[in-house]
């Protein structure tokens, strides 16, 4: 995604860029048509606005489950991956 990211960057033009930012949570959510809503997802969007640009957030319990499943460097105040 950062690499991508990255080129989609490089493609605008006047020195627009869109920083990639994402929150990742367990929890609750509920699909309905084409939206997607609940309490997992507004924690998601919430983590998400609070990381900085190319970051990676999560909460604790996410962050302990899958802490050697991805070769990512960590974080530990808050969870955070970046």
């Amino acid at each position: 995604m950062r690499r991508d990211n990255t080129t989609f960057n490089a493609s605008l033009e006047d020195g627009l860029r869109l920083p990639l930012r994402v929150g990742i949570v367990m929890g609750g959510v509920v699909v309905a048509d084409s939206s997607i809503t609940g309490d997992g997802m507004v924690l998601a969007q919430r983590l998400e606005q609070t990381t900085e640009p190319r970051g990676l957030l999560s909460k604790e319990p996410l962050t302990r489950l899958s802490r050697n499943a991805f070769r990512l460097p960590m974080k530990t105040s808050e969870s955070s991956y970046s």
